[in-house]
C-alpha cells in the first residue's frame, strides 16, 4: 500500500516537470508594418528562477521596452506559478521574420513567423507616428554650424513617450531653445506635431552620419480593464518612430588659413568701450578696458580669447572672461567679454595696440580679420599732484620782496661781483656738506620708539595686516601707514609708497618688487601672496616720522583705502 501512494506521488512530480516545458511565445499582431511597435509576450508555467536567453530574439528585432512578472495561483490545494516577460518590440525590414526558439534552462518554445509588411512611401502620414530629420546643408567647414531640425508627428491621445536627440561621433550639439508644438492635418488624419532644433559641430574632417532620433511612446486605446478589486486601468498601446540618418561632408581648413585659430563663422564683431568713456586719462587714476567678441554660428566655449599685449607706461590688471551663447532661429551667437584694469604710471603718451581676430566667413568661402585699431592715448599729470608755478614775468612788489637778510647785502659795484658770486657758491657747498654728514650719522633707530600714538598705531595695523593671508587688507593698511610715516599725506597708492620709501633702503629692488606682488594679489593676479619680506624690509627703516621724501604724490587708487 505504501509503495503504490510513492508511486502515485512519482507520477505527480513528473507531471509537474512536465508542466515545466510550457513555455510559449505569442505576438499582439500579425501581419505588421516596418517600424511598427508591437507588443511580443513570453510565457513560462512552473519555471525556473532566472531569464530566457534572449540574445538571439535582439539580433532580429529592435527591443523599446522589457518587463516580467510573476503570477502565482492556488486552485483545489494544488498551487501552480506562472511567469511573463512583456516586450515592446519593432521589426526594421520587410519579409518573413522567424522569431526564433526561446531557451529556458532545458526547455524552449516553438519559433513563430511574423510577417513584416513594408509602408507606402507615398502614404507616410498613415503611420500613428513618425519623424522628419533634416539638415540646412549637407557639406560644412570643420567646427561650422549645421542646423538640425526634428518634427514628430503623433496622431491619436499620447499617454506617455520620449524623443531621443540626433547623435553622432566625434561632435558638438546644442538643443536650441525649448521644443515647439503644434497641429497640422495630414490627408484625413490630425496630427501632433514637435518640432526640435539643433546646432551641431563636427570635430573631424570626412563623412559623417547623423543618426537620427527614436520616439518610443504609448497612445491610448480609449477602453479600460480591469486589473482587480473592482479598479480600472486606461488601455494602451505602443508607438514607435525613427527617422532616416543624415550623411554630411565635412571639409577641412583650408591652406590659406593655416597659422591661425580657426574660427569658421557667418559674422563676427569685435568692439571696444573704456570706462569713462570720453576720459580724460590721468596719471595713477585707473580706467577699464571693455573688449566684446560676438560670433554669428559658434558656442562662447568655442571662441578664441582676444589677448590684451602688453602696456609700456602702465600696469595691466585682467579679469576673467565672461561668456554666453544666446540662441535663435538662424542658430546660437557665442558672446565673450573682457575686462582689464590699466593705471598709467605718468604723463605723456599711451599707445593702446591693435586688437585682432582672424576667422573664416563661410558664407563667402574667404579669410577675414576682426580688428580693433591701434588707439594713442594722451595721458595727463594727476590733478592731485602739486604742479610748478610758472616764472612770473610781473614787477615784483612789496609783497613779493625777499627776506631781510638778503636784501640787506648790497648790490656788487662793478668789478667785484665775480669774488663775491664765488664767496657765495663756497659758503653754500660748506652747508650742503654740513647736512650731508649730520644725516650720515644719525643713531639708527628703530621706528616704532618714540612714534607718535597715531602713527605707532597705524604701524601695528599695518604689521598685523601684512601677517594675515588678505592682500586688499595688507595694501590698505600699508597705504595708510606709509602716508603717514613720510608726511605725505596724499599717497594713495603702492607706486607712491615706493617713490617715498624706496631711497631709504639699501635693497631698493627688493622693496619694489615685494609692493609690485602686493599689488598684483590685491587685484587677483595671484594666491600665494606673503607678507613676511615686506615686514623684514619694514624693519629697516628709519624710526622718524617724515622721513621719507615727501614729494605729495598723491594718486587716486583702484581701490579706496578708506
Amino acid at each position: 500500500m505504501v509503495n503504490v501512494r510513492r508511486l502515485v506521488l512519482l507520477l505527480l512530480l513528473l507531471g509537474s516537470s512536465a508542466a515545466r516545458a510550457e513555455i510559449s511565445v505569442q505576438v499582439d499582431r500579425n501581419p505588421v508594418f516596418v517600424g511598427e511597435a508591437f507588443n511580443l509576450t513570453v510565457t513560462a508555467t512552473e519555471a525556473s528562477d532566472g531569464d530566457p536567453d534572449f540574445a538571439v530574439l535582439e539580433q532580429r528585432l529592435r527591443i523599446l521596452r522589457r518587463s516580467s512578472g510573476t503570477q502565482l495561483s492556488i486552485v483545489n490545494g494544488r498551487s501552480s506559478r506562472q511567469r511573463t516577460w512583456e516586450m515592446v518590440a519593432v521589426a526594421e525590414q520587410a519579409g518573413t521574420l522567424t522569431i526564433p526558439a526561446i531557451r529556458l534552462g532545458n526547455q524552449q518554445s516553438q519559433p513563430v513567423q511574423l510577417q513584416v509588411q513594408a509602408r507606402d512611401p507615398n502614404a507616410a502620414s498613415s503611420a500613428p507616428a513618425f519623424i522628419e530629420f533634416e539638415a540646412d546643408t549637407s557639406e560644412a567647414w570643420l567646427r561650422q554650424q549645421v542646423l538640425l531640425t526634428v518634427r514628430l508627428y503623433v496622431s491619436g491621445n499620447l499617454v506617455s513617450g520620449g524623443l531621443s536627440e540626433p547623435s553622432a561621433e566625434g561632435i558638438v550639439i546644442e538643443q536650441l531653445g525649448e521644443q515647439s508644438e503644434d497641429q497640422v492635418l495630414k490627408g484625413n488624419t490630425r496630427y501632433r506635431v514637435i518640432e526640435r532644433k539643433y546646432a551641431l559641430f563636427a570635430e573631424a574632417a570626412g563623412e559623417l552620419t547623423v543618426e537620427a532620433p527614436v520616439f518610443n511612446g504609448e497612445l491610448s486605446t480609449g477602453s479600460r480593464s480591469s486589473f482587480g478589486f473592482g479598479l480600472l486601468r486606461d488601455n494602451s498601446t505602443p508607438v514607435y518612430a525613427a527617422g532616416k540618418p543624415i550623411r554630411l561632408q565635412i571639409k577641412a581648413p583650408p591652406a590659406s588659413a593655416a597659422g591661425s585659430a580657426w574660427l569658421p563663422a557667418r559674422n563676427v564683431r569685435l568692439s571696444e568701450q573704456k570706462i569713462p568713456s570720453g576720459g580724460p586719462y590721468e596719471a595713477g587714476h585707473p580706467f577699464t578696458r571693455v573688449i566684446t567678441l560676438e560670433v554669428d554660428g559658434q558656442l562662447h566655449t568655442q571662441l578664441p580669447l582676444p589677448e590684451f599685449q602688453t602696456l609700456r607706461g602702465a600696469q595691466q590688471y585682467p579679469e576673467s572672461p565672461q561668456g554666453e551663447t544666446a540662441a535663435g532661429p538662424s542658430g546660437v551667437r557665442g558672446r565673450q567679454v573682457l575686462r582689464q584694469a590699466v593705471i598709467p604710471n605718468q604723463a605723456g603718451k599711451l599707445l593702446l595696440p591693435a586688437i585682432r581676430v582672424p576667422w573664416w566667413d563661410v558664407g563667402s568661402g574667404r579669410a577675414r580679420v576682426a580688428e580693433v585699431p591701434a588707439q594713442e592715448l594722451q595721458i595727463l599729470p594727476s590733478a592731485a599732484l602739486p604742479q610748478p608755478a610758472p616764472p612770473s614775468t610781473a614787477p615784483a612788489t612789496a609783497d613779493d620782496a625777499q627776506p631781510a637778510a638778503l636784501n640787506a647785502v648790497p648790490a656788487p659795484q662793478a668789478g667785484y661781483w665775480r669774488p663775491l658770486a664765488l664767496f657765495a657758491l663756497a659758503g653754500w657747498l660748506l652747508t650742503l656738506l654740513l647736512l650731508i654728514w649730520k644725516r650720515g650719522h644719525r643713531a639708527p633707530q628703530r621706528q616704532h620708539e618714540g612714534a607718535s600714538p597715531r602713527l605707532s598705531g597705524l604701524h601695528k595695523a599695518m604689521i598685523r595686516a601684512l601677517t594675515s593671508a588678505d592682500p586688499r587688507q595688507a595694501r590698505s593698511a600699508l597705504i595708510k601707514w606709509a602716508a603717514a610715516y613720510s608726511g605725505c599725506e596724499r599717497i594713495s597708492s603702492l607706486q607712491q609708497v615706493d617713490d617715498q620709501l624706496a631711497p631709504l633702503l639699501d635693497d631698493q629692488a627688493a622693496w619694489s618688487a615685494e609692493l609690485q606682488a602686493l599689488d598684483a594679489a590685491a587685484y587677483g593676479q595671484r594666491g600665494d601672496w606673503d607678507g613676511a619680506k615686506l615686514r623684514a624690509l619694514i624693519k629697516q627703516l628709519p624710526r622718524k616720522a617724515g622721513a621719507g621724501r615727501a614729494t605729495d604724490g598723491g594718486l587716486a587708487p583702484l581701490y579706496p583705502t578708506s
